[in-house]
């Protein structure tokens, strides 16, 4: 069962990067797919597809829109998890490597608003990180922002708001 629910939380991260980013499917995805259809969806077939679409976003990673805008934000954080949820299951550590090498340049930060569950989800890889490393740079800023956070309670309204989003 904790399998199954693996295999679909990567299969949710992959799909919301692939939709908000209106990714194209490359021509070898596309034999991939209809491969793990006429297969039954086996495991291994299963494995080859998600292979491929991870493999493809961590290339177009650097010219993703939404990974040079935000990088620390909710898009890339879904990808991170669904990558970190990914290189559990295939036991490849190129897939750890990635995480530890990118997430390190951003320092272990999480995005710029205080309060918002957006640009904090990231921090969720970090947790999972520390938890394979033990490395507490990757804990640090994340434990100093909930400190922060729970010492200074907001005092903002708790409907939902879109009107502080940045241009």
């Amino acid at each position: 069962m904790k399998t199954m629910i693996k295999h679909l939380r990567i299969s949710l991260s992959i799909s919301v990067i692939c939709l908000v980013s209106n990714y194209s499917v490359q021509a070898e995805t596309k034999i991939a797919v209809s491969s793990c259809i006429a297969d039954s969806w086996s495991k291994k077939s299963v494995m080859a597809v998600a292979k491929k679409v991870a493999d493809w976003q961590i290339s177009d990673f650097p010219r993703n829109k939404y990974a040079v805008k935000e990088p620390k934000g909710w898009i890339s954080g879904a990808f991170y998890m669904g990558l970190m949820d990914w290189a559990e299951l295939c036991g490849d550590s190129i897939y750890f490597s990635w995480l530890r090498n990118n997430l390190g340049l951003q320092n272990w930060q999480v995005a710029d608003r205080l309060y918002h569950a957006d640009d904090v989800c990231v921090a969720q890889t970090y947790i999972d990180l520390y938890n394979k490393y033990k490395d507490k740079r990757m804990l640090d800023p994340i434990l100093a922002r909930t400190e922060w956070v729970i010492n200074n309670p907001s005092n903002g309204s708790m409907d939902l708001d879109y009107s502080d989003e940045v241009p």
